[in-house]
């Protein structure tokens, strides 16, 4: 770069240079100095920035528009569409603002370019911080947050909370900030008060309440600002908010000592998060306010736990007045049990749990009695026959389905003990309900509720069964995977087709079969028979595969595909065609744009066409060959609500 002092000398010529490129001020004058240039990189920097020329070939200035634009405060109305929406806000202000600062009329005001290199790398970083999600600028984010011992949160991250002016002419007073947290009002006004933060911390409130972060692709993809207005259109449409909950706050398992979210603690909690995303600073709440709402939001669900609280007198008893014999930690070597004392406290956990399963137990002379002997059989599988029944409870008959195992069959053995830890474990509205077990001698038997519209599969033909239906259906099924894939220890369902899912009275979706599933899959290796029931010959499943959370993705897809065409996914006249399974006919037909014709005519005339659109993009994206590349079980579930 030339000295400073060889910089300011104007220099004397005639006049000449690219129209609309040009300095003005060398144009008046016939003299030139750094800062001509300077003028003229301005120019290409707003050429970047609307991605035009100067001059287009209708020779209409985009300088004209710049100046318009700029003085009216609406810039980004100039700027192509495609590189607004990756811009972070702070970066476009710093940008936009030496840009137009370089194209000053008067040089004295134009920056040096030492000054225009600073503001440019300044605007390079926090674009780059705003892709990376690794810095929030100006206000509350996640990764403001950290945790200190019992999960007490802390806010961090002070080192933007103040914006000073480092470089020369080139003055700015925006706030950095990444889109999606930040305060609407002050994207209009330009004014950054208290209440900016609280909308921001209302955007996190719902971060917690869903488990997902407010850019997260499933909330972009719907708006670009993220979570904070899918929230506020919740609201104003009156829908249910449940529908933005993590799925992993409302597990009701026999283990879970919460019991789910209490309604009154939910509402408390959604209704002050929502105050705080009021789009008027006005309208916000004090962070007093806040935290008087989210203590009784912290009560209404702490009174969930009165039904563990056990009186003193109690535990004396069970630990017999605290006595060394049931001391089982310290950090003294000497005060620590002996293997002999933690055996027996394990026995004695084992046993509790047992016990806990022992509720379940269903003998055999009962289960013959409330099948009347095996004698209405309703399905049959690969290890053995399902029946339907009927037993006794409190409150009256209940009618049952029960899985009787094949004798003497070690895989059937497996599947068995797999399948009722399972059902056990893991209870959710879309899972069938494991009513009791049973295993006497060499009989194995399951119990479960009665699905009175039996399996899916007998029903893709059925036009009584409605396009809104099979939304429905669809929805119910990813809500159930979006259940089995997240929390600790997830389950792969592993064997998910229109035959396991069952169908209750209201036509709900309960998904069944859960022989072959494993818990907490750590991609080990896995033998599995794959037959053309599954329909899916592209995905390269061979007798020894890696099955994961991706392969019940592609599972669902197939299922989804099969509710659109009316039939199963193998079909028997695309068999003999050479092999053409439903699903291949499916993707070839949406990529050539032409999938009408594959839909079932008993359901054509009731799809809407951008129901139809939503349904087929989120069902391609479920059968991509690339598994890192399909959705989540609770993507689907959002796309298929907005079919819906």
């Amino acid at each position: 770069m030339q000295p400073v002092a060889h910089r300011h000398g104007p220099v004397l010529d005639h006049a000449c240079g690219t129209h609309g490129y040009v300095d003005p001020a060398y144009l008046r004058s016939e003299s030139v100095s750094h800062k001509s240039d300077v003028y003229s990189f301005g120019v290409i920097l707003f050429e970047v920035l609307c991605r035009r020329k100067e001059v287009n070939q209708d020779k209409l200035r985009l300088l004209a528009d710049v100046t318009v634009k700029s003085h009216d405060a609406n810039i980004k109305d100039i700027i192509h569409p495609g590189l607004r929406i990756q811009m972070d806000l702070g970066s476009l202000k710093i940008f936009s603002k030496v840009a137009y600062c370089c194209l000053n009329e008067q040089r004295s005001q134009r920056p040096n370019i030492d000054a225009v290199i600073v503001a440019l790398d300044q605007s390079l970083k926090l674009q780059l911080a705003h892709e990376s999600s690794l810095v929030r600028h100006e206000q509350l984010t996640p990764v403001d947050f950290y945790y200190w011992k019992n999960f007490e949160a802390k806010i961090s991250d002070f080192g933007l909370s103040k914006f000073d002016n480092t470089w020369e002419v080139i003055n700015p007073t925006h706030i950095a900030g990444t889109q999606v947290y930040l305060d609407p009002e002050y994207d209009r006004t330009g004014k950054f008060k208290i209440e900016s933060d609280v909308y921001s911390f209302g955007v996190v409130l719902f971060e917690l309440l869903s488990g997902r972060l407010a850019y997260d692709p499933v909330y972009t993809k719907e708006n670009a600002n993220g979570l904070g207005p899918i929230v506020r259109g919740y609201f104003i449409e009156k829908r249910s908010i449940k529908e933005l909950v993590d799925p992993n706050l409302e597990k009701e398992s026999i283990s879970a000592v919460s019991k789910g979210l209490n309604p009154d603690s939910l509402n408390t909690f959604t209704a002050i998060g929502y105050r705080c995303l009021a789009e008027k600073q006005s309208e916000r709440p004090t962070m007093k306010t806040v935290i008087e709402e989210l203590e009784k939001s912290l009560k209404f669900q702490t009174q969930n736990l009165e039904h563990l609280r056990i009186g003193l007198d109690a535990i004396i008893s069970a630990t017999d007045k605290f006595s060394q014999k049931s001391f089982i930690g310290s950090e003294k070597q000497a005060d620590r049990p002996t293997m002999e004392v933690i055996i027996e406290e394990l026995q004695k956990a084992l046993k509790f749990q047992e016990t806990r399963k022992d509720g379940l137990r269903i003998s055999f002379e009962d289960i013959v009695s409330g099948t009347q002997a095996f004698s209405e059989q309703i399905g049959q599988g690969r290890l053995g026959k399902v029946y339907k029944g009927e037993i006794l409870r409190a409150n009256g008959p209940t009618p049952i389905a029960v899985k009787r195992y094949d004798e003497n069959n070690a895989e059937g053995e497996k599947e068995f003990l797999t399948e009722v830890e399972i059902l056990f474990e893991y209870k959710h509205e879309n899972i069938i309900g494991l009513v009791g077990y049973c295993d006497e001698n060499n009989e194995k038997l399951l119990v479960y509720e009665y699905a009175s519209n039996l399996s899916l599969d007998k029903h893709l033909k059925n036009a009584s069964l409605t396009w809104t239906d099979r939304l429905k259906i669809g929805i119910d099924v990813a809500m159930a995977l979006e259940f089995l894939h997240g929390g600790g220890s997830p389950v792969v369902h592993k064997n998910l087709k229109s035959s396991t899912i069952l169908l209750n009275e209201d036509w709900k979706a309960k998904v069944s079969d859960f022989g072959l599933s494993t818990i907490n899959p750590i991609y080990n290796e896995i033998d599995f028979v794959v037959d053309d029931a599954w329909g899916i010959p592209n995905q390269g499943l061979t007798q020894h595969t890696y099955l994961t959370k991706e392969t019940d993705i592609y599972s669902l897809g197939v299922i989804l595909c099969e509710m659109m065409c009316g039939t199963t996914a193998v079909s028997g006249d695309n068999k003999d065609e050479g092999g053409r399974y439903v699903v291949d006919l499916v993707k070839r037909q949406y990529e050539g744009g032409n999938v009408r014709g594959l839909v079932f005519e008993g359901i054509k005339d009731q799809i809407k066409p951008k129901s139809l659109i939503s349904f087929l993009k989120i069902v391609y994206e479920c059968l991509h060959d690339e598994i890192e590349k399909r959705p989540t079980a609770g993507d689907v579930a959002l796309q298929l609500k907005k079919a819906l």
